[in-house]
């Protein structure tokens, strides 16, 4: 049993929870001290609250004026409390907030003959009731889990006040879950029942009473409520423990508490009004649900049995050993106790749970307690404080985004602000704005970089590219330019390249060549194609080797590198022989590397026919002929055909060209080989098909190297002389004057230089004039050309001759300089040799021209004397013969008249008469009728000439035939 000491002492603790004294005494009131209980009430509350439990029976009588709180609760929530009693330490999952004080004041009020002039005030609203009851220290209760540490000034509480530890705890059954009903112990409530007025009804005012719509969420206890000013920092610690850790289940809670469920019902309570008519106040943060399961959880058939046990004052509970706060007291101010609570209130769940569970348990004290009250205190943000709580607890506290719960007032004081105005109004346009503003910027962004910059660059290379083929060379660059500027495409520099190369603008491909490669240095397609370009078309070998030595130099086993390496000394080999050696090596190295490659082998059969070695040549096409099912290289077997053309080997040309053919049929070579085999044996219809299919080949490509367009224009020539021997003399000019461009243009472009088939070319356009037209000023032009491009043989010195002798070409000098020439290759050609005597007669050299005569003469009379019988009218051999003799005799008879004008020689004079009449013999076989053997009644010019010698004084003077032959082997003059 509490001895007077302690209730005296309760008492003082108590009125100093609320304040009281300092605001009775504003008021100008002052506490009524209660009465002291009776013995034996205080007797039968010792029992109540001693170890050794009593039996209902034997409790005081219960007032029936007023009813017990469970009726009343009963009453007001139309569920009836019952259940067993449920253990202390075990809180629900979420109570509502209880008014500490209130708590208190109910259970003081199970206290005998309580003075009713005592007032309990809580912290927000004085609430006198109209007879105090005040509980003397032995019936203080404390709820569930709440951590009361008294003051080290204070006394120590009796072990009756100590309930009893969650592990002392027998008997106690599983409280049913479906029971949210509050309710206390019988033994309380038949205390409070023995205190009450009678008449007085004990009822909660209205503002006591938990709003429906928060019985399944009741607000978190506010810890601002739990500080008391006045009090030590341990007794503030110890209430703001019990009430933030209120509806907080326990960290490990009993098994059999682990499976209740907790209630959600709120406890309405009331407080009896002060004689002056204070105002009520709410305490909704401090109702605690299911209060009563702790109180009368104890079913009542088993109640005779088991009675709940109070720890006494040494069995303190674990959680009351820890180190207190600090020497320095920890107190709050009232306004500091309602920032408190309006900070908690604030606070989200999941922060709100681990303060009440941290600060019940007593895991938080000292220091860092006052650091948490400091920060409730000055309502700092909840991210400040999650920040703090997560350090203290170590767990990581991620605080709701949404979260900006604000007190009703504070929030309307808030939203007229501008900062609110700015925060809320105009802070998300703007954010929205630059967001928005950002997310265009980058998406224009990469629209333009990666989108419309490829797209636009892409159409201006489209547009200068059809540009090269309408031959705007310079637009084409230009677009080039700005779209290699905007966004580089390597595909669209080799398509540049080609294409300026399909339009002979070979300086422009060479440009574009260069700059892909200062783009994209060592690029090896661009290094392959630009020297194959100065291979095939720019026959710039040495720039073709230092291109193709830039990827030897990284790797000089490069297959590719080393057949283009040899391509290119094969064809720089035509110019300067000594490289048909480098490209040997270059064929040698591939197969070495990469053994019995077919292709490295058809290269060097071509070096076997640029070198002329013919028994490795024809030994290597039977190897390589041998297998039928094996493809073979068409370049290299057309280069053979036409090699063995030129050996006239015709036996193997055509199975290879045919095997050639069946290969490809669209390469121009192959037909071109055809038409000059089909020359060779003499089939001119079948030489023409071929000649048409290889030109018309040909024709596909607007570009062509250097090979291929020397074909071209051979393919021209062979057709114009194909027309020529058909008489279809307009059709071979045609022809030879399309190959005559093709040859001015590449040489022009430098493409192709000086060579004997090109001068073939002018020669035999040149014949045109020179013998259908008779133009031989043209011709001679045509002639001169021929010979630049190397084209020389004795025919066309003696067409040449024979203009300046027409033309009397520097006094028949240069007449008599071709002629000599001739006869240097051909001495015993009659046409040069009449042609070179005549030449030296209009010269004045008449002794020259004498010998040359005579020497004619024995020739002339060496081919008569082996005709037994002259027919000239039958047979055209014959009358050439005669005629020759005929303008001998008579140019002979003549010289020697000359000679005997300068002489006096009589000789000459006697020679030249007898030359005259055998010219006029010969005349007259020439001209006599042969059917009637009668003689024609003209004279020839040796009858004119003879007559002038005998009878010198005549106005005639001798002449000779002037007329020569126009071709070195043509018979007729």
């Amino acid at each position: 049993m509490p001895r007077l000491e302690d209730i005296e002492r309760f008492k003082d603790v108590l009125n100093s929870l609320g304040n009281e004294p300092q605001i009775l005494a504003e008021r100008s009131e002052t506490i009524e001290e209660p009465a002291l209980p009776e013995e034996e009430l205080l007797s039968d509350l010792g029992d109540l609250f001693g170890e050794k439990q009593k039996p209902q029976e034997e409790a005081g009588p219960v007032p029936e004026e007023e009813p017990s709180e469970p009726e009343l609760r009963e009453e007001e929530t139309g569920e009836e409390a019952g259940g067993e009693s449920e253990p202390l330490s075990e809180i629900p999952g979420e109570l509502p907030e209880l008014d500490f004080d209130t708590l208190f004041g109910e259970e003081e009020g199970g206290a005998p003959e309580a003075p009713p002039e005592a007032e309990v005030t809580p912290p927000e609203a004085e609430v006198t009731p109209p007879e105090a009851e005040v509980t003397p220290p032995e019936a203080e209760v404390t709820p569930p889990e709440a951590e009361v540490t008294p003051p080290e000034a204070e006394e120590a509480i009796p072990d009756e006040f100590i309930l009893p530890a969650e592990d002392e705890k027998e008997g106690a059954e599983e409280p049913a879950p479906e029971e949210d009903e509050f309710s206390l112990p019988e033994e309380l409530s038949e205390m409070i029942e023995e205190e009450t007025v009678p008449g007085e009804e004990f009822a909660l005012p209205e503002e006591f009473a938990v709003p429906a719509e928060e019985e399944t969420a009741a607000p978190a206890v506010s810890a601002e409520e739990l500080a008391l000013p006045g009090e030590s920092s341990s007794a503030e610690e110890q209430l703001l423990e019990e009430d933030l850790t209120a509806g907080e289940p326990p960290e490990e809670p009993p098994e059999e508490a682990a499976e209740e469920q907790p209630a959600e019902s709120a406890v309405e309570e009331s407080l009896p009004e002060s004689d002056e008519g204070e105002e009520e106040f709410l305490l909704d943060e401090f109702a605690l649900p299911d209060f009563g399961d702790e109180f009368n959880g104890i079913k009542e058939e088993e109640k005779e049995e088991e009675q709940p046990v109070f720890p006494s004052v040494e069995e303190k509970p674990a959680f009351e050993e820890e180190a207190e706060l600090s020497d320095e007291d920890y107190t709050l101010t009232d306004e500091e106790f309602d920032t408190l609570k309006r900070t908690l209130s604030l606070l989200p769940i999941n922060l709100k749970i681990p303060i009440e569970e941290y600060v019940a348990a007593g895991k938080i004290t000292g220091k860092k307690l006052k650091d948490l009250l400091r920060l409730l205190v000055q309502g700092a943000p909840p991210s400040e404080i999650a920040s703090f709580v997560s350090k203290v607890t170590g767990k990581k506290i991620i605080l709701p985004k949404a979260f900006e719960k604000k007190a009703g007032e504070e929030f309307e004081r808030e939203r007229r602000t501008f900062a609110y105005a700015f925060r809320e109004n105009i802070l998300p346009v703007i954010k929205g704005v630059v967001i928005s503003a950002a997310v265009l910027f980058l998406f224009a962004f990469l629209t333009y970089k990666f989108i419309y910059s490829p797209l636009h660059a892409v159409s201006l290379y489209r547009q200068g590219y059809a540009k090269i083929k309408s031959a705007e060379y310079t637009a084409a660059n230009e677009n080039f330019s700005k779209a290699r500027r905007i966004w580089k495409v390597k595909g669209w520099y080799y398509k540049y390249a080609e294409g300026f190369i399909k339009e002979k603008q070979f300086i422009l491909a060479e440009e574009k060549y260069d700059r892909l490669l200062n783009d994209y240095p060592d690029d090896k397609k661009g290094l392959l194609n630009y020297a194959a370009m100065e291979t095939n078309y720019m026959a710039n070998y040495e720039k073709a080797e230092t291109l193709l030595e830039k990827i030897l130099y990284k790797n000089m086993y490069d297959y590719d590198a080393l057949l283009a390496s040899g391509d290119n000394y094969l064809a720089w080999g035509e110019e300067k022989t000594s490289m048909y050696e480098k490209a040997r090596f270059s064929y040698a190295s591939i197969l070495e590397k990469y053994g019995d490659d077919r292709v490295a082998l058809f290269r060097m059969m071509r070096y076997f026919i640029k070198t002329d070695k013919y028994a490795q040549a024809e030994k290597l096409y039977l190897h390589l002929d041998a297998d039928k099912r094996e493809k073979v290289d068409p370049v290299a077997y057309t280069e053979l055909a036409g090699y063995f053309l030129d050996k006239n080997k015709l036996n193997y040309v055509p199975d290879i060209l045919f095997r050639a053919m069946d290969v490809t049929k669209e390469m121009p070579e192959i037909h071109y080989q055809l038409a000059r085999y089909y020359k060779k044996v003499d089939e001119p219809v079948d030489e023409k098909k071929a000649l048409d299919t290889a030109l018309i080949l040909l024709n596909r490509e607007k570009s062509l190297n250097r090979n291929r367009l020397k074909m071209k224009i051979d393919t021209y020539n062979r057709l114009g002389e194909y027309y020529y021997r058909q008489n279809q003399v307009i059709r071979a000019e045609e022809d030879f004057r399309k190959a005559l461009n093709l040859i001015e243009s590449s040489q022009e472009r430098k493409i192709l230089g000086r060579d004997r088939q090109f001068g073939e070319v002018y020669n035999n356009l040149g014949d045109i004039y020179y013998y259908k037209d008779n133009n031989l000023d043209t011709a001679r032009h045509l002639y001169t050309l021929a010979e630049l491009n190397s084209y020389k043989n004795t025919k066309l010195d003696y067409k040449i001759g024979y203009i300046d002798y027409i033309r009397k070409r520097n006094g028949f000098k240069d007449a008599l300089l071709r002629f000599a020439k001739v006869l240097e290759s051909s001495p015993e050609n009659r046409n040069t040799l009449y042609a070179m005597a005549n030449t030296l007669y209009y010269r004045d050299d008449y002794s020259a021209a004498q010998g040359y005569y005579l020497q004619l003469l024995d020739l002339l009379e060496t081919e008569r004397s082996n005709i037994p019988v002259l027919d000239p009218s039958s047979n055209p051999r014959h009358r050439v013969l005669v005629e020759y003799l005929m303008r001998v005799y008579n140019n002979l008879g003549v010289t020697l008249n000359r000679l005997f004008k300068r002489s006096r020689n009589t000789e000459k004079y006697t020679g030249a008469l007898v030359d005259l009449t055998q010219s006029s013999e010969f005349y007259d076989v020439l001209t006599r009728n042969p059917e009637t053997m009668v003689r024609t009644k003209t004279r020839n010019l040796a009858f004119l000439n003879q007559d002038a010698l005998l009878h010198p004084e005549s106005d005639f003077k001798p002449q000779i035939y002037w007329r020569i032959p126009k071709s070195i082997d043509m018979n007729r003059f």
